[in-house]
């Protein structure tokens, strides 16, 4: 039994990498239904808890691109372009007023991750990560702008 283990190749060490670079498909399933509903009035703490930790698990994928070690960069920014189109059609109206700051806690945290990841990036310039750069800008960009509103309409 253990030889089998010992003949893994290289192609096969990768390929075992890469398949954890995307979410399991339990989470993707939970994503798609989560930001299927049409009503978030009857969610609770748990269902925040675990959107955000599919939202962390996707920034770790995300903050590859500063590493050398191969990764799959486009299919983290998927998840992330995803999750983004999810979390922005959501109306905070409808999120119970003792959710709302858990949720806008961890938005939070979530745009400043972004932000440490784009510095190291630019410190590192990794040039064929250029791109990916460019992209998680661009998301930066549009993520923070959004949340202020949201900030400026529910924090007070």
């Amino acid at each position: 039994m253990r030889r089998g283990f010992e003949k893994m190749t290289v192609v096969d060490t990768l390929q075992a990498a890469y398949s954890k670079q995307d979410l399991s498909e339990t989470d993707k399933q939970y994503l798609f239904d989560f930001f299927s509903k049409k009503n978030y009035i009857h969610i609770k703490k748990e269902d925040i808890e675990k959107l955000f930790s599919i939202l962390r698990e996707i920034t770790d994928k995300i903050a590859l691109m500063n590493s050398f070690y191969p990764s799959d960069l486009e299919t983290a920014f998927l998840r992330l372009e995803e999750f983004w189109k999810g979390i922005s059609s959501i109306d905070f109206e409808q999120i119970p007023n003792t959710l709302r700051p858990l949720c806008i806690s961890h938005l939070t945290f979530h745009r400043e991750s972004i932000f440490d990841i784009i510095k190291e990036a630019r410190s590192l310039l990794i040039e064929e990560r250029r791109e990916f750069l460019k992209r998680l800008v661009a998301y930066h960009r549009e993520f923070s702008k959004w949340l202020q509103a949201i900030e400026r309409k529910f924090v007070f």
